[in-house]
């Protein structure tokens, strides 16, 4: 989805190259007595997709059996296709390949 819904063009789009993402965040504590601060800041704290339409596929499964020698590759190609190399991690890839 290319096209951003008018009440999110404040925000900072974050394109991510999978279906799955993660996001972490950290709020400072400074002591018990902010642990009030905390939890209100952290029942704020809200994560939702532009797309309510978009389909929820979730981790990809592989067919395979307990016996099945080739497994691992199977289950390798499964997530590289799911999960495809970041441009960030392209010049890593490179060095291991040499």
């Amino acid at each position: 989805m290319n096209d951003i819904p008018a009440e999110y063009s404040d925000y900072q789009v974050i394109k991510a190259p999978s279906q799955v993402i993660a996001v972490v965040g950290r709020i400072a504590c400074t002591g018990e007595d902010d642990l009030v601060n905390v939890h209100a800041l952290q029942k704020q704290l809200v994560v939702h997709g532009v797309n309510e339409n978009a389909e929820i596929t979730g981790t990809p499964t592989v067919d395979t059996d307990d016996t099945d020698a080739l497994i691992f590759w199977k289950k390798l190609r499964t997530y590289m296709q799911a999960y495809p190399v970041s441009e960030s991690f392209k010049p890593i890839l490179k060095i291991l390949k040499s």
